[in-house]
């Protein structure tokens, strides 16, 4: 990653899997997801594409543990 972050950073275009904070689902305020690194940071999210419906009900399951999850690492990151 900081290869890619130095290569964004000289102007290449560099596409990396991130988990941070994003609009990609509405429901989870951090999620992984592919992105576009720019001298700036994040250039632009891509995205998620199309699920089956496996995956579809397989991410439905999860997004408690996953909430629960961003949560706590929310705040341990204020309080630390």
């Amino acid at each position: 990653m900081a290869e890619s972050v130095l290569l964004a950073k000289a102007g290449q275009k560099v596409i990396e899997c991130t988990y941070t904070e994003s609009t990609m689902l509405p429901d989870l305020a951090y999620f992984s997801s592919q992105v576009v690194l720019g001298p700036e940071g994040i250039a632009e999210f891509l995205p998620l594409g199309d699920l089956s419906a496996a995956e579809q009900a397989g991410l439905e399951k999860m997004k408690p543990l996953l909430t629960k999850n961003i949560s706590a690492g929310v705040e341990f990151a204020s309080n630390n």
